[in-house]
């Protein structure tokens, strides 16, 4: 797994994040100024695309032969 600073250093990157399962924020670094608060509701954000990606992956998985679960992340 990349390191926070690894994906920041991707061109164009301006933020990077860690987050939990329930849209805890476990790191977080930023080039610009990002409030936890931003941060907070970012990875909350992602907490909720990432169960849309889980429901639709299953879904996937169950109408053809292939397979879309566990997903990677």
């Amino acid at each position: 797994m990349a390191t926070l600073n690894e994906l920041l250093s991707i061109e164009g990157a301006i933020a990077a994040g860690e987050f939990t399962s329930d849209g805890s924020v476990v790191d977080f670094k930023s080039k610009t100024e990002t409030s936890a608060e931003m941060a907070a509701m970012t990875a909350r954000f992602c907490t909720t695309v990432s169960m849309m990606f889980s429901s639709l992956a299953s879904a996937y998985s169950g109408m053809s032969s292939m397979k879309w679960m566990p997903q990677k992340v």
